[in-house]
């Protein structure tokens, strides 16, 4: 047994340093707990670290205090062996000084239990190194860090977390995070984030995001967005968006990208998009301003998808540039929601890839707004599904630009419907080509209105078609 172990405490008290540093390790060792904790921080700054790793977990956690932790330098620390750093008490962990907690080995870190992390103070936490930090385990950070030991940290130890660690952290400790802090987070952190810790995040926090960090986000992720943050994305992270997770926005999200955001929206994100997202997302505002690349970068399905609304809100310039795919995938219900101006800007190939389903669906005002060059692109099956209103509203200009083939079409009910000045607008050859069901309806006012060299066109067969009402329509002048 050591001879110092015959010492009272202030005896131990009073050794000079220099005896002190001359012990063993096993000297040291044998002390007791109460002569462990005479030892005043003078003494103890001289104690090297093999004669520190000789303490017993019995002397660290009964006999040291928090005064004589505190005088320990980082190199001294270092010293401590896992199961001696778990002998620490709370109060002891406290009373290392910021300077000095450095020291610990990442091993030794990762071994403190979660109520000595709890024990750390924000300067404290503050003061680890980005290994140390990146030591701590799960549970360590979750039960041992809160919200003022995670504001407390810096860009590069921020950086430092893994996903594991980050994925963790709650709501409320995510959001403590200044901008330039969520912007050290690695892809690889940032891949631990749940949707629900992203949503939590502030508009800002987003906004700071870099553009890899938001090109790095998972469908889960981005779908946790919130509107308001999507909204405040910058143009460069929007593009960076890739395709496949940008079609897992929801409807909501994809109507809150502002008008001064989507012209950041690539061609290829524009036709990753679906029908659900082009026909209940896209909103009228934003069809406004999307490109005639963007346009055109839409499907036929996704043209499909828009409605009358956002149909309408296509700028009239752009109009024209639209595939003639897309102007054929267009139903009935939808082009009625085409503007006059629209329909005037059809371009020829346009005109002619309108399918007669679609056709059906024009207006009225829509079918006073075609040109005479447009009406003369439609064939008979076209100008077969035109209703009868639609005919009615033609000029009598267009009336004689439609081609004499093309006039073969018209059932006798849409030439019944034709009001006078068109059937005076008639010319002799597209008389003279009317077949006999489309002579026989004309109505009385219609025959009237037959010019002399109109009447003396109808073929012979064809006239013989006019019933005797008919004929009795025929002015003396006309005979």
């Amino acid at each position: 047994m050591s001879l110092l172990t015959l010492l009272s405490t202030s005896q131990i008290a009073n050794l000079e340093t220099g005896q002190i540093a001359s012990f063993g390790s096993a000297d040291l060792a044998s002390l007791g707990t109460n002569q462990i904790g005479a030892l005043t921080s003078t003494q103890l700054a001289v104690l090297n670290t093999l004669q520190l790793q000789g303490l017993t977990t019995a002397q660290i956690s009964l006999g040291v205090t928090s005064t004589q932790i505190a005088a320990l330098n980082s190199l001294q620390l270092s010293a401590f062996s896992t199961v001696q750093a778990n002998a620490l008490t709370t109060d002891g962990i406290a009373g290392i000084e910021t300077t000095d907690i450095i020291g610990f080995k990442t091993a030794t870190v990762a071994s403190l239990k979660t109520s000595q992390i709890a024990a750390f103070n924000s300067s404290q936490v503050a003061a680890l190194t980005s290994l140390q930090l990146g030591a701590l385990t799960t549970l360590q950070v979750t039960t041992g860090l809160d919200t003022v030991d995670i504001q407390a940290l810096n860009s590069i130890q921020i950086g430092g977390l893994n996903s594991a660690q980050l994925g963790l952290l709650s709501t409320v400790g995510l959001s403590v995070l200044s901008t330039d802090e969520v912007a050290a987070l690695s892809t690889a952190a940032l891949a631990g984030l749940k949707s629900t810790q992203l949503a939590g995040l502030t508009s800002d926090q987003v906004v700071g995001m870099t553009t890899l960090q938001i090109s790095s986000l998972n469908s889960s992720q981005l779908a946790g967005l919130t509107t308001n943050q999507v909204s405040k994305m910058d143009d460069a992270d929007l593009a960076a968006i890739k395709t496949n997770v940008l079609s897992g926005l929801s409807t909501s999200q994809i109507n809150a990208i502002g008008t001064n955001q989507v012209d950041a929206l690539t061609t290829l994100q524009v036709g990753a998009l679906s029908t659900l997202q082009v026909s209940s997302g896209l909103n009228s505002d934003q069809i406004a301003v999307f490109s005639s690349n963007q346009l055109g970068a839409l499907s036929t399905s996704q043209f499909g998808a828009l409605n009358t609304n956002t149909l309408a809100a296509i700028a009239t310039a752009d109009i024209s540039t639209l595939k003639t795919t897309m102007i054929a995938a267009l139903k009935s219900t939808q082009v009625s929601g085409l503007t006059t101006p629209q329909i005037a800007q059809l371009s020829s190939a346009q005109i002619s890839a309108l399918s007669t389903a679609t056709l059906a669906g024009l207006t009225t005002l829509q079918g006073m707004a075609l040109s005479q060059t447009q009406v003369a692109l439609l064939t008979s099956a076209q100008l077969s599904a035109l209703a009868t209103n639609v005919l009615a509203a033609f000029g009598t200009e267009d009336i004689a630009a439609i081609k004499t083939n093309a006039l073969a079409g018209l059932k006798s009910n849409q030439i019944a419907a034709l009001t006078s000045d068109q059937i005076v607008g008639l010319n002799t050859l597209q008389v003279s080509n009317l077949t006999s069901a489309q002579l026989a309806g004309l109505n009385t006012l219609q025959v009237a209105k037959l010019e002399d060299a109109d009447l003396a066109a109808i073929k012979t067969n064809v006239i013989a078609a006019l019933t005797s009402t008919q004929f009795g329509a025929i002015g003396t002048n006309q005979v």
